[in-house]
């Protein structure tokens, strides 16, 4: 099962990167002394295995991404497109898993699109032709709690609970490489009736993927 969410977590990545690469910060631009002290201009090809998230330093941050999402990509690939991207450093770990390090105005910027991304995706769970039975979706800043209103009559005798899985795993992305442990990442998502305020189902993630592999 943790094989699974890390290759889904990567596909999100993978799509989420493109429009969340990082802009060149200021400080990198004009060489500030406090940020070059802590953002290598190197790249390197070896380190330890940090595991998949994002580690908030005084003036940097290092995202980290699974070996996964390199299976069919060399490093000197990697290393252009970071290099094309502003990250100034660029690391292969043991375990194949790849980390960037970038100064902490690159990664508010990516985490501000991410939240942008993010919520655009939910939101469009609404016009979604394949879900009909949900009317609106709501959830909170770092979205650990997700509200989807529906129609119930529809949502009973359909498959739009499967919703969920989606929903909980952009929150799950977000949440780690906004720099949360692993340990404490959490996504609660409610089905809600829209006339009443029932609530209908309730999931948590990743609780649901322990939950299911204990059955």
């Amino acid at each position: 099962m943790k094989k699974v969410i890390v290759f889904l977590l990567s596909v999100i990545m993978s799509l989420q990167l493109v429009a969340c690469g990082p802009a060149s910060s200021p400080s990198a631009a004009s060489g500030d002394a406090n940020s070059e002290s802590h953002i290598s201009s190197a790249v390197t090809s070896e380190g330890s295995s940090p595991g998949v998230g994002a580690e908030k330093g005084l003036f940097d941050v290092s995202v980290t991404f699974p070996a996964e999402m390199f299976e069919d990509t060399d490093f000197e690939t990697i290393k252009k497109q970071a290099e094309e991207q502003g990250i100034k450093s660029v690391t292969k770990n043991d375990d194949g898993s790849i980390t960037y390090k970038m100064s902490k105005a690159d990664h508010k910027k990516m985490m501000d699109d991410m939240k942008t991304s993010t919520a655009e995706t939910l939101k469009g769970y609404v016009t979604d032709t394949d879900l009909e039975s949900i009317t609106d979706v709501s959830f909170n800043d770092d979205f650990s709690q997700i509200k989807i209103s529906v129609d119930k009559e529809k949502y009973e005798n359909s498959m739009d609970s499967f919703a969920a899985l989606g929903a909980g795993f952009q929150g799950m992305f977000y949440q780690l490489f906004d720099g949360r442990k692993e340990a404490d990442v959490s996504v609660k998502i409610d089905f809600v009736d829209n006339k009443t305020g029932e609530v209908l189902d309730s999931t948590t993630y990743p609780d649901a993927f322990n939950d299911s592999s204990s059955k």
